[in-house]
């Protein structure tokens, strides 16, 4: 059976995922994913600064676009999402049904969470 990488790229709002196949029933796995929605600076080729929406996990650093996640088909994936932004933010793996979210603003110094839990679709890149 093929190995097809499943990827989770995150990035302004767009969040990529793939997965490896053969998994069956036996092997699932389960999946427990936290990402952050933040602001950060990224300097341009021109030497000049711009202000971009984020991604980050409790191991990388704000990234544009977010971090590369890998799940297996088959697993059961829990993303839970913190909005440390002002304003409500749409989350969604474009093509998995049961992974669109909204996650409220931040408030005072309480970032908007929300959490969705769904199984990896057959192997493939999804936007």
């Amino acid at each position: 059976m093929q190995r097809r990488e499943f990827l989770i790229l995150g990035g302004s709002g767009v969040v990529a995922a793939s997965a490896l196949g053969g998994a069956t029933q036996s092997q699932a796995a389960t999946h427990h994913i936290q990402l952050s929605i933040n602001t950060t600076r990224v300097l341009l080729i021109d030497g000049k600064y711009v202000n971009m929406l984020a991604y980050s996990s409790t191991s990388i650093a704000n990234r544009v676009p977010g971090p590369v996640l890998r799940v297996t088909e088959g697993d059961t994936v829990s993303i839970t999402v913190s909005n440390w932004r002002p304003e409500e933010h749409g989350f969604e793996v474009g093509g998995v049904g049961g992974s669109k979210m909204m996650i409220a603003g931040m408030v005072g110094t309480t970032p908007g969470v929300a959490t969705k839990t769904f199984t990896a679709p057959e192997a493939g890149t999804y936007m």
